[in-house]
């Protein structure tokens, strides 16, 4: 039976005589003679009944009375406190009931539960003490299948306790992904699980031709190389070698590897792989501001250089052949100083010395692939340049696709908002860019764009924040540019509050102290308590997701991605052409 609904700290507290974990389900019947309504709820906290008296005593100064004594003798044991995450109205729908139906606002998505069960006590319809613990708890996994249904969304991984597979929203993904966690906790394991969620959602969406449902392209950053290949002999390669020669191609197109110029690879991945160099002239001052700190006149000669020679402005200062005045000596000499790692750069060439391959790889992106960039060698400056310019470089595509009615105006507009030499090499794709006739798309009509931020603190701090940045507009923008941030970081502390504001879904791993935990509590999306983190000590792959997509934080465990992809292995044999045969690994 309901004991009472408890609105400011928005759990139910329920009798009960058997024990049940917190973060496990419990399902109601309400009235317990003749059912009108079902409430799913999620476990938040268990005590004895004694406790619970003494804790009411305490805190509400009651004193011993009839109530409390009858209570006692009832024999049950515990109370349950339970948070309300799903409401169910068999009156309102009584046809396929059990059946998830995502694309609706129907009866099984609820958005403020409590409120609607609040406001069916105002009316009478509920109260205390006439509802029961349903007798039949073995469909809670179905039920919670309608708060992460599979359509149109991302594997991560499983609930604690009933194993219902967890999907992140497509529709919530351009609002932003952070994954917090120390080292150790699991974040790579979790972007192989996510990566393989995406080509998952991509086959969906191919071989089904789900026209009105976006594809997902993601440049993953890889700083241990371990996505393609796995730490334990599983990754991107062995998931794309499953699938047949056609669907491969139409999924990764002829490559999804990424590695810097110079740099050995594995043999099995040649045929995968794709060098990656990026010439000066498509650099702005703007990406160089967003990952090296300028004093103000340092940052005004590459302003000045860029406006008077365009492309070439990098190249002037490194060379010393500046065609802009005015400047102090020793600011020249400073500015080439800080821009010489692009000098000594793998992936950074003059176009003299190698051509670029940043058309292929936004064309790549554009088109809903799946981008491994291997970035094992590099710096963190050659790594945060290289992301900033391929996001800066598709959030400047987007913009201008948002301000242009016909092909004629998107180029025009490429032009105004790239370096000339990328929007030259990239004329001859855009293609993808057309909706009908000389008409184009919308940006929403396009994939969306993961763009992964390892080691996030470095680039997303406050200091380097202060000015104009690029992850900064996208942060705040992305949403409708279908461009999404996954910020990957040890601490939330030291990142800059315009990103953490922004931050729509929050995958908690284990933290290092309280501070970090604090961290995480203050920017939930529902109301996670210090002990919820603290639960994750000592675990490997268990953690928290809270987004304002969900009613209530859910707790989910994340699979070993070798064990995850031996499990479902299978299933790639069904994505194949006619005739074919697709070798198992």
């Amino acid at each position: 039976m309901i004991i009472n609904i408890n609105a400011l700290e928005r759990v139910i507290e329920i009798n009960i005589e058997k024990y049940y974990p917190v973060h496990s389900y419990i399902k109601l019947e309400c009235p317990k003679d003749k059912p009108k309504y079902t409430i799913l709820c999620m476990n938040q906290q268990v005590m004895t009944v004694e406790e619970y008296i003494e804790l009411r005593r305490q805190t509400a100064n009651i004193e011993i009375n009839e109530y409390l004594i009858k209570l006692l003798q009832t024999g049950l044991k515990y109370v349950l406190f339970a948070a309300p995450i799903l409401l169910i109205d068999h009156e309102k729908e009584t046809e396929e009931l059990k059946k998830p139906k995502p694309d609706k606002n129907n009866y099984v998505i609820k958005r403020n539960v409590l409120i609607e069960i609040e406001k069916l006590m105002q009316g009478g319809v509920l109260s205390p003490h006439t509802s029961e613990i349903s007798k039949d708890q073995s469909d809670i996994p179905v039920l919670l299948e309608n708060i992460f249904p599979q359509s149109n969304g991302v594997f991560i991984g499983r609930l604690l306790y009933d194993k219902t597979n967890v999907y992140i929203p497509i529709k919530s993904l351009p609002v932003h992904l952070g994954i917090i966690g120390t080292t150790g906790s699991g974040k790579s394991n979790l972007m192989q699980v996510m990566i393989n969620g995406a080509v998952d959602h991509n086959l969906e969406v191919k071989t089904k031709n789900l026209t009105n449902i976006p594809l997902v392209s993601s440049l993953a950053i890889d700083p241990h190389d371990e996505y393609a290949l796995g730490p334990e002999g599983r990754g991107l390669y062995h998931l794309v070698n499953l699938l047949d020669l056609k669907i491969r191609n139409d999924i990764f197109g002829s490559f999804f590897y990424l590695y810097p110029r110079g740099t050995r690879i594995q043999s099995i991945l040649s045929p995968f792989s794709l060098e990656c160099v990026i010439n000066y002239e498509e650099i702005t001052p703007l990406d160089v501001l967003n990952v090296q700190s300028f004093t103000g006149v340092q940052s005004e000669v590459m302003e000045a250089e860029h406006y008077v020679a365009h492309d070439d402005w990098i190249e002037n200062i490194l060379t010393g052949n500046l065609t802009s005045s005015g400047h102090h000596d020793a600011s020249i000499a400073a500015v080439r100083r800080r821009l010489r790692p692009i000098e000594r750069s793998n992936i950074f060439r003059p176009q003299s010395a190698n051509s670029s391959t940043l058309p292929e790889i936004i064309y790549a992106l554009e088109s809903g692939k799946i981008l491994d960039f291997n970035c094992s060698l590099l710096s963190d400056f050659e790594m945060f340049l290289f992301n900033t310019v391929v996001a800066r470089t598709i959030f400047n595509i987007r913009k201008a696709l948002k301000a242009s009615a016909t092909m004629t105006d998107f180029k025009a507009q490429l032009y105004s908002r790239l370096p000339n030499l990328f929007v030259k090499s990239y004329d001859n794709k855009l293609n993808i860019y057309i909706k009908k006739g000389n008409e184009v798309k919308d940006p929403t009509d396009m994939p969306i764009v993961v763009f992964t931020i390892e080691e996030a603190p470095s680039i997303l701090n406050p200091d380097l924040m202060r000015g104009p940045n690029i992850f900064k507009d996208i942060a705040r923008q992305g949403r409708k540019f279908h461009i999404s941030l996954a910020v990957i970081s040890q601490q939330i502390s030291t990142l800059d509050n315009a990103i953490i504001s922004n931050l729509n879904t929050y995958i908690d791993l284990p933290v290092g102290s309280d501070k970090e935990r604090r961290g995480l509590i203050d920017n939930a999306s529902s109301s996670i308590q210090i002990n919820d983190l603290k639960s994750l000590e000592g675990t490997l792959g268990v953690s928290i997701i809270n987004g304002n997509w969900l009613t209530k934080f859910q707790k989910i465990i994340i699979p070993r991605y070798k064990d995850h992809f031996e499990e479902n292995k299978a299933k790639y044999g069904i994505y194949k052409s006619k005739g074919t045969k697709t070798p198992l690994i």
